[in-house]
C-alpha cells in the first residue's frame, strides 16, 4: 500500500497480526509473527475493517500450510506470500480485485488456486515458481498480466487464457515443461519476448487473426512444437522466435510477412518443407542454419537481403557452415544467386514460369458451363491458379473462386458459366512456389438460349416407410432459366399448415441444396411439396406434390448400452455409452454408479432441471479407490417419455 495512505504506526494482535490504520480507518495486514498452520485473517481488527494484505506481509512465513482470506480484502499486495513453502492451498474473496507483482512468489507446494472473477489485474512475476501448480482458472474480469506471472511453474499442463487479454506479456509462461496445451483468445494482438520459452511439451499452437508481434525468443526451444499455425495479421518473425523446436516439420509463412529474422528458425533440425512468399524482402543471420533435414529452399525475387549463414547444417572441424548437400532455387540475377555463390552453395537458375492454362470452349450458348484449365510449366512447382470472368463491358473482373481470402487456389480446374448472351473475357493466373505470376486471358462468346419452359422433376426417395425413417426430398428442375433455388415442405393429411423442412440463415425456405431430409416421427399419411424456382429464385415457381404413407415402428426397446471397460485401476476414468434401438425415437439416457458394498446410487449426470435423463449418449465417471462398482445405464424412448430399458455393468477397481 502507499506510505501516504498510512496514518499509525504498526501494532500487532493477540493472534500475531501487525497491522496498521489506513487514512479511510481501514486496515492493513502488514506481518504475522504466529504459529502458522491453517490461519484465517480476520475482517475486522480493533473495529476497523481489513481491506488488503500489504507488501511482504507473510514473506517467508514457512509455517503457513493455508490461509483464508476475508471477503472484506480488496487488495493482495506486492511479495505479500512470496517464498511461504509450505502453504498448499488459499482461499480468495470475490472481493479481490487485484494481485499484486511477485504476490505468491515460490510458493513452491501451492498445488491449485482459483481467481475470483472480480479480479481485473495480475502483477508480474505473481505466481512464478511455484513448482506444484498444476492447474490454474484466470476469470474473464482479468484485463492485464504482467511480465513472468507463470515462470518456472514446471507441472502446470494447460491454461485457456480469457477474451478480455490483448497481450501475453513477456516470459509468463516461461520454463513450464509440463504445459501441453493453451489457448490464445482473439483479444490478444500481441505475445511478448521468451513468452513460451523451453515449454518442450506444448505440441501445437494456433496464434489467432489480429497478433501482429511476436517477441523475441516466443517459442524458443519448444522442443516437441510440431504444429505452428500464423495469422495474415504477422509482418514479421521476429529474432529466434521459433529457434530450437526441433519437432517442427513445416511451416506456412503468410503472404503478410516481409522479413525474417535472425535465428527464427536455427535449429529446428527436423524441418523438411519451407515456402518462403514473394512478401518477404530480408532473410536474417542464420536464420535457418542448423535445419539439418531441409534440403533445399526456393528463394523469390522479392528477397533483396540474406544475413550471414542464413542457412547451413552446422560447423564442421574446420568451423565452416556445411553446404555440400544443400540447394537454393531462384533466378539468375538476383540476390538469392549472389548469396549460393558466395557461400558456394549448390543453386539451379529457375526459368521464368509459363503458362499453359486452357479453356474448353470459345463460343457457348447461356447457361453452358466453360471449364476452365489452369496448367504450368517451368518456374517452380508446385503452381497456384487464379481464375477471373467478366463481360466485356464491364471493368471489373470478378473471382470465380477463394481460398482462405485468396484468390489463388490449387485446384487446376473450374467452371464458369455465363447466364446471359455475350462476349466474356477470362483470366487464368499462374503462380509458382518463388511467386512469379504468369497471366492468359481468353474471350468466349456466349448466345442466348433457347428458352422452355421450367419443369419441375423434383423427386422423394420413398413414399412408405415406418415412423423415425428419414425421407429424403430431392429437387429437380430442367428448362426456365438456371440457376435454380428449391423449397421444400411436409405436413400431416390433417394439418392444415406446412413446415418447411430447412430455412437458410436469411429465414427463407429457398436454397440451392439440391437434397434435404426429413423425419415423419408417428404413423399416418403426409404430404410433401417440393417448389423449383428458376434465375437463382427470383423467377417462375413450379410446384409438385408427393404423399407419403408412415407406418407406427413396433419394435421392442432394447437397451445396447456398453463401458469402456471393466477392470480398471482406481483414478482411471471409465466412460459409459448409451445406445439404444427399436421402441420410438429419439432416446434420452440416465447414467448411474455405486459401489457395491453402497445401499444408493449416484448419478453420473444431472441436467439443469435436476433429471438424470439426458440426451448426451456418452457420460463418465472415476472411481477413486478400489473394490467393485456396479455402473446402470437407463434408455427411454421418445425423449424420455415412454418405455425404460436398464442395462447393470460390474467394474473392478484395483
Amino acid at each position: 500500500m502507499p506510505d501516504s495512505g498510512i496514518v499509525a504506526n504498526a501494532a500487532v494482535t493477540e493472534d500475531g497480526f501487525s497491522y496498521t490504520v489506513n487514512s479511510d480507518s481501514t486496515a492493513t495486514i502488514t506481518g504475522y509473527s504466529g504459529n502458522g498452520g491453517a490461519v484465517t485473517l480476520p475482517s475486522i481488527i480493533n473495529g476497523k475493517s481489513v481491506t488488503s494484505i500489504g507488501s511482504h506481509a507473510f514473506d517467508g512465513c514457512d509455517s503457513l500450510t493455508s490461509i483464508t482470506i476475508p471477503d472484506s480484502v480488496t487488495s493482495i499486495s506486492s511479495f505479500a506470500f512470496n517464498g511461504c513453502n509450505s502453504l498448499t492451498s488459499i482461499t480468495i474473496p470475490n472481493s479481490v480485485t487485484s494481485i499484486g507483482d511477485s504476490a505468491f512468489y515460490n510458493c513452491s507446494s501451492l498445488t491449485s488456486i482459483t481467481i475470483p472473477n472480480s479480479v481485473t489485474s495480475i502483477g508480474k512475476c505473481a505466481f512464478q515458481y511455484c513448482i506444484s501448480l498444476t492447474n490454474i482458472t484466470i476469470p474473464s474480469s482479468v484485463t492485464s498480466m504482467g511480465n513472468c506471472v507463470f515462470s518456472g511453474c514446471d507441472k502446470l499442463t494447460n491454461i485457456t487464457l480469457p477474451n478480455s487479454l490483448t497481450s501475453i506479456g513477456e516470459w509468463m509462461f516461461s520454463c513450464c515443461k509440463n504445459l501441453g496445451s493453451i489457448t490464445i483468445p482473439s483479444s490478444v494482438t500481441s505475445i511478448g519476448e521468451s513468452a513460451f520459452n523451453l515449454c518442450s511439451s506444448l505440441v501445437s499452437i494456433n496464434i489467432p487473426d489480429g497478433v501482429t508481434s511476436i517477441g523475441e525468443g516466443a517459442f524458443r526451444d519448444c522442443s516437441s512444437l510440431a504444429i505452428v499455425n500464423l495469422p495474415d495479421s504477422i509482418n514479421s518473425i521476429g529474432d529466434s522466435v521459433f529457434s530450437g523446436c526441433s519437432s517442427l516439420a513445416n511451416i506456412n509463412i503468410p503472404y503478410s510477412v516481409t522479413s525474417i529474422r535472425s535465428y527464427a528458425f536455427c535449429g529446428c533440425s527436423n524441418l523438411r518443407s519451407l515456402k518462403i512468399p514473394n512478401s518477404v524482402i530480408s532473410i536474417g543471420a542464420s536464420a535457418f542454419s542448423d535445419c539439418n533435414r531441409l534440403k533445399s529452399v526456393s528463394i523469390p525475387n522479392s528477397v533483396v537481403s540474406i544475413g550471414k549463414n542464413a542457412f547451413g547444417y552446422g560447423i564442421n572441424l574446420y568451423g565452416y557452415y556445411k553446404y555440400s548437400d544443400f540447394t537454393i532455387y531462384g533466378n539468375s540475377g538476383t540476390c538469392a544467386e549472389v548469396y549460393a555463390k558466395d557461400n558456394k552453395i549448390k543453386f539451379i537458375d529457375n526459368f521464368a514460369v509459363k503458362n499453359d492454362s486452357e479453356i474448353s470452349a470459345n463460343s457457348v450458348t447461356a447457361n453452358t458451363a466453360v471449364t476452365l484449365t489452369g496448367k504450368a510449366s517451368d518456374g517452380t512447382a508446385p503452381y497456384t491458379y487464379a481464375y477471373y470472368y467478366k463481360k466485356s463491358t464491364d471493368s471489373a473482373w470478378t473471382k470465380l473462386v477463394t481460398e482462405n481470402g485468396s484468390a489463388y487456389v490449387t485446384a487446376s480446374t473450374q467452371q464458369f458459366k455465363p447466364t446471359s448472351a455475350g462476349t466474356y473475357n477470362i483470366k487464368i493466373n499462374v503462380k509458382d512456389q518463388g511467386g512469379t505470376v504468369a497471366s492468359k486471358e481468353f474471350t468466349v462468346t456466349v448466345k442466348a438460349s433457347e428458352t422452355t419452359a421450367l419443369t419441375n422433376n423434383s423427386t422423394i426417395s420413398t413414399t412408405s416407410v415406418k415412423a423415425n425413417t428419414e425421407v429424403t426430398l430431392n429437387g429437380k428442375a430442367t428448362g426456365g432459366t438456371s440457376p435454380y433455388k428449391f423449397a421444400y415442405y411436409y405436413k400431416k393429411s390433417t394439418d392444415s399448415s406446412w413446415t418447411k423442412a430447412y430455412v437458410t440463415s436469411s429465414g427463407s425456405a429457398y436454397t440451392k441444396y439440391d437434397s434435404v431430409t426429413f423425419k415423419p416421427t408417428s404413423a399416418g399419411t403426409y404430404n410433401v411439396r417440393i417448389n423449383v424456382k428458376d434465375q437463382g429464385g427470383t423467377g417462375t415457381m413450379v410446384s409438385k406434390e408427393f404423399t407419403v404413407k408412415v407406418t407406427a415402428d413396433t419394435s421392442a426397446l432394447t437397451n445396447n448400452s456398453t463401458v469402456s471397460a471393466t477392470s480398471v485401476t482406481a483414478g482411471t476414468e471409465v466412460t459409459m455409452t448409451g445406445k439404444a434401438a427399436g421402441g420410438t425415437s429419439p432416446y434420452k439416457y440416465a447414467y448411474y454408479y455405486k459401489k457395491s458394498t453402497e445401499s444408493s446410487w449416484t448419478k453420473a449426470y444431472v441436467t439443469s432441471s435436476g433429471s438424470a435423463y439426458t440426451k448426451y449418449d456418452s457420460k463418465t465417471f472415476t472411481p477413486k479407490t478400489a473394490g467393485t462398482y456396479d455402473v446402470r445405464i437407463n434408455v427411454r424412448d421418445e425423449y424420455g417419455n415412454g418405455k425404460t430399458v436398464t442395462k447393470d455393468f460390474t467394474i473392478t477397481v484395483k
